[in-house]
């Protein structure tokens, strides 16, 4: 990568079982993801640094240029036009969207022995390619201060159309009206019984299993940030062990398709099975199926993100809700070098080992064979971005 660091790290995710059966009991995670590589932006200029950060990230690179392109504006106090933001997010919701269709395209068919579906997914990343190119219409959006010419609202539009129509023909295989209409679980299970797609047969192979509620508990989701709690969270990122094992006043937080979702579809399965492996795959497919009309809306500037404008004399602020959840960076001028730069990516909230996925691991029940198959799809579920390893163990002292 021309030199630079990789950027990526993995996990290594290890459940002992409890003695006597083969129930999880304990749960280890440990990372190596360099969450402090943001540091070497110290001493780079404001180009530098974004010029690096499309260079490093190749995962999330829109949000992550997102976060950063605002947290350079909030700390020179520069404000962009609404319709600038609104076009750097729509960005965002168009990878996210990319990110989504790689698990119900790729991921999930795997679980039921069904086919992979490699030419759907090289269709919507063609369309997303399409739509970066409408929106952007000749400029760099993701630049301190962007402004200037409108996007091109008609390609956009058009590549909505054909994205719907693809979600609707290779995942869903009906209308997304048909799949919005769904407010309760019992509408859930007779739209899977109908239905031949992969979604449905993740859905059926859950229920058939019995695995709707696996690895169910309550969870607490982190605030969608305001521009006050988005400056107290940057003021504890100050601390680099904060970075690494993030909470939010005190308390372990997940940050996801499922935390910030508003599906009644969603809430009724949760009432009924807790934050389990059927919430967590209905809350993803309908964030899906829900980002093209927040990407309609986007267009006509509708609904635009949250941003804060710094006094240029403190530190800067940008946050924005990715494909894994809420993505922060902070940074520090000194005229226009990089004094300071954090980043506190969802990984680190969701995947802290006193966080959602170990207590969520730890509550699974079953043989070796089942809680395998049960852990690996949590974890993928809740997508941590980087590679892992997951590895059981027979009852024992766990690692520190």
């Amino acid at each position: 990568m021309n030199g630079l660091p990789p950027p990526e790290g993995k996990l290594d995710i290890a459940i002992y079982l409890a003695a006597g059966n083969d129930d999880a009991h304990g749960v280890d995670i440990h990372s190596t993801r360099p969450v402090h590589i943001a540091q070497m932006f110290v001493g780079k200029s404001v180009t530098e640094t974004l010029t690096l950060t499309r260079a490093l990230f190749h995962v999330c690179t829109r949000a992550q240029l997102s976060a950063s392109v605002q947290a350079v504006e909030s700390a020179r106090g520069v404000a962009v036009a609404p319709g600038i933001a609104a076009r750097r997010q729509a960005l965002v919701d168009m990878e996210t969207l990319r990110e989504h269709l790689w698990r119900l395209y790729l991921d999930w068919p795997g679980y039921t022995g069904a086919e992979r579906d490699h030419d759907a997914l090289a269709q919507a990343m063609q369309l997303q390619q399409r739509f970066d190119k409408a929106l952007a219409n000749g400029q760099d959006l993701f630049l301190p201060g962007a402004s200037g010419g409108a996007a091109d609202h008609a390609a956009a539009q058009a590549v909505l159309d054909d994205m719907a129509t693809l979600i609707e023909r290779t995942a869903l295989g009906e209308s997304r009206a048909a799949w919005q209409s769904l407010e309760s679980y019992e509408a859930l299970q007779a739209w899977s019984g109908n239905n031949t797609g992969s979604i449905a047969g993740l859905l059926r192979h859950l229920a058939r299993r019995d695995w709707n509620a696996s690895a169910a508990l309550e969870t607490i989701a982190l605030p969608a940030l305001d521009a006050l709690q988005a400056r107290e969270l940057a003021a504890q990122m100050h601390y680099l062990d904060f970075v690494t094992r993030p909470t939010w006043q005190g308390r372990h937080c997940e940050t996801s398709s499922l935390s910030r979702s508003r599906s009644p579809l969603v809430g009724d399965i949760q009432r009924r099975f807790g934050a389990g492996l059927l919430a967590r795959a209905v809350a993803l497919v309908s964030e899906a199926v829900s980002l093209l009309d927040t990407l309609r809306r986007r267009l006509a500037n509708e609904v635009t993100p949250a941003t804060l404008r710094g006094s240029g004399s403190e530190p800067g602020v940008g946050w924005v809700e990715a494909a894994r959840g809420c993505l922060v960076h902070t940074v520090e001028l000194a005229g226009d070098t990089i004094t300071d730069y954090r980043i506190l990516a969802p990984t680190e909230w969701n995947f802290h080992p006193g966080g959602v996925l170990s207590q969520a691991l730890s509550r699974l029940r079953g043989d070796a064979g089942a809680i395998r198959e049960q852990a690996a799809m949590l974890i993928e579920l809740m997508d941590p971005c980087i590679g892992y390893t997951l590895s059981l163990h027979g009852p024992g002292r766990q690692h520190a």
